[in-house]
């Protein structure tokens, strides 16, 4: 799945003089995808800066060289993915309530929502129910009716970390390789 734009989340310079180049190891605000890139030579770039990598002329990033696995990432570009993916799911809050809202079997037994980390059986007739009584507004309001105990947030972010991590995944919610 293409991205248009993506998160720094570690930066490594190469060559000699003039002509050094930067690798750049972002995250996918769209797809959640690890990339790797070169930038433009001379081009600024700071970590967690949100960059354009779509179609057009990129200001930034000179070549999107493919996707990386996650076993792949610098410690570094590990511990700020965290941090990548926090930023992304709060300026994103009105697709992810959309998700909840709207979650849907996915066999006869398992349903979206229980892949979600910390929500079984118990928890999922609870945000059932409560979505049937008004769509949840925010994550706020979601924590407040299903007082599942963790902040959905934290319950997102370790899905989409998941999801990333684990190549044999069955599923995917948010990281559509």
């Amino acid at each position: 799945m293409r991205e248009e734009y993506a998160i720094v989340l570690d930066i490594k310079k190469s060559g000699y003089g003039m002509q050094t180049t930067e690798k750049v190891i972002l995250v996918g605000y769209g797809n959640f995808n690890l990339l790797e890139t070169i930038s433009y030579p001379g081009a600024e770039l700071k970590i967690q800066e949100k960059v354009y990598i779509g179609f057009g002329k990129r200001d930034k990033i000179k070549t999107v060289k493919g996707i990386l696995g996650y076993e792949k990432l610098t410690s570094f570009a590990e511990e700020e993915l965290e941090y990548a993916i926090d930023a992304i799911i709060s300026s994103k809050e009105d697709f992810f309530i959309n998700f909840l809202n709207n979650m849907m079997p996915l066999t006869p037994k398992k349903h979206q929502c229980e892949l979600l980390p910390g929500i079984g059986k118990k928890y999922m007739w609870n945000v059932i129910e409560e979505r049937k009584k008004d769509k949840f507004k925010s994550f706020d309001d979601f924590n407040k009716r299903v007082a599942l105990g963790i902040d959905i947030r934290k319950s997102i972010k370790k899905r989409i970390i998941q999801e990333l991590s684990e190549n044999d995944i069955k599923w995917r919610l948010f990281n559509k390789r």
